[in-house]
């Protein structure tokens, strides 16, 4: 009998097995205390910050850039008729909000618009209510607010529009997380998955209460 059968086994099982375990690593939920999302050494303050809130049916009200007391605050900037960042990154949060589980009542999320010339308080309200109960969609009262509130976050945006009277908007695609002083804890890249998110929420939560030093 040939040995060579048995010899194209044992690496074939062997490959299956690291394949196994790089799928894994990959696509299994993160379960290491290391946050996936960007830290800086000193974390920007944007807690002096504040904005208007559109609420339907009432009048808008005043929002500051913090988040309630123990909880944590998600902060993104686009517009209502963005085609694919916005909608597929509070996707991706509404997702993760699910699978963090106990807790995530205290995730707030702010919706900043930078196309305010097109979306109304009416149409703000909506659009994030599609997405989140008790989400706040704010609006800047001029550009000078807009582009203040931007810089503090290290963002930025454009909106051109052309002869023909389409508009083009550009926006920065990063996802900010702040706590309750103002801080800005945390800078998650586009297309960070909900598996991540859910994973650096469910850290800093724990962090708020005490779990994690």
């Amino acid at each position: 009998m040939s040995d060579r059968p048995a010899a194209r086994r044992i690496p074939l099982a062997f490959a299956c097995l690291l394949l196994a375990l790089l799928t894994a690593s990959a696509c299994g939920p993160r379960t290491s205390g290391k946050l996936v999302g960007h830290t800086r050494p000193i974390p920007k303050q944007v807690g002096g910050l504040s904005m208007s809130e559109a609420r339907l049916g009432k009048p808008d009200t005043t929002f500051t850039f913090r988040a309630k007391r123990g909880g944590l605050l998600f902060v993104f900037f686009g517009f209502t008729n963005c085609p694919d960042l916005c909608p597929t990154t509070l996707g991706d949060l509404r997702k993760a909000l699910r699978k963090v589980g106990p807790g995530a009542d205290k995730v707030d999320v702010a919706f900043v618009t930078v196309d305010p010339g097109r979306d109304s308080s009416e149409a703000m309200a909506r659009y994030l209510g599609s997405f989140f109960t008790g989400g706040h969609p704010l609006r800047p009262a001029d550009n000078e607010q807009l582009l203040a509130v931007q810089a503090a976050f290290g963002a930025a945006s454009s909106v051109t529009r052309k002869a023909d009277g389409d508009v083009d908007v550009a926006h920065t695609a990063l996802s900010y997380l702040v706590d309750e002083h103002g801080a800005v804890l945390l800078e998650w890249d586009y297309g960070t998955s909900p598996a991540d998110l859910a994973h650096d929420l469910r850290l800093l939560l724990a962090r708020n209460a005490g779990g994690t030093k």
